[in-house]
């Protein structure tokens, strides 16, 4: 039997991600915040038996940039794919929905980094695009985003002396 480990998935691109808002706050272009998880961790003496997250968290990062002399609050959340013909949206929450939904209210920009294994590209994606597919999975439809619909979501690379430009619709 295949034994998977996920406790790291994810994490080179969460450093990724991290080493470029390290870039964007030396270049004050922006200041964004890696959002930790607080975990419950059970122990039986010195040893870990369990941890589980202590409550749903938020996303995993928020922040804020500027745009033709605008403010503008940033939040999203990171997510790695391994799948090789879409990316399934059970890899998103509700509750992360949610709190991006509600960040959007009062004028925020929510999005989604996406780094799709089998294309070996990161992207962009809205949030107004990733609820066109969460509405049609919820009405019974398809419940992921097909591999070749990132052809129409931003890619991101490096781009202005930051190694993982995802604030470049800004500069």
């Amino acid at each position: 039997m295949l034994n998977v480990n996920y406790a790291n998935r994810g994490k080179s691109l969460e450093s990724l991600i991290n080493y470029a808002n390290q870039q964007y706050l030396s270049k004050r272009v922006a200041l964004v915040q890696h959002i930790p998880t607080d975990w419950t961790v059970i122990r039986r003496g010195t040893q870990i038996i369990s941890a589980f997250p202590t409550q749903k968290s938020t996303v995993d990062y928020i922040g804020i940039t500027s745009f033709n002399g605008e403010t503008v609050p940033l939040a999203f959340d990171a997510k790695q794919c391994m799948q090789k013909t879409s990316f399934p949206l059970s890899n998103i929450e509700q509750h992360q929905l949610d709190y991006l939904t509600g960040w959007e209210s009062p004028g925020g920009t929510s999005f989604f980094i996406v780094e799709m294994l089998a294309l070996r590209k990161i992207f962009r994606v809205e949030l107004s695009e990733v609820m066109q597919y969460w509405l049609v999975a919820e009405a019974g439809g398809r419940k992921s985003i097909p591999l070749e619909d990132f052809d129409k979501f931003q890619v991101v690379g490096q781009g202005g002396g930051i190694v993982l430009d995802y604030l470049g619709v800004y500069s």
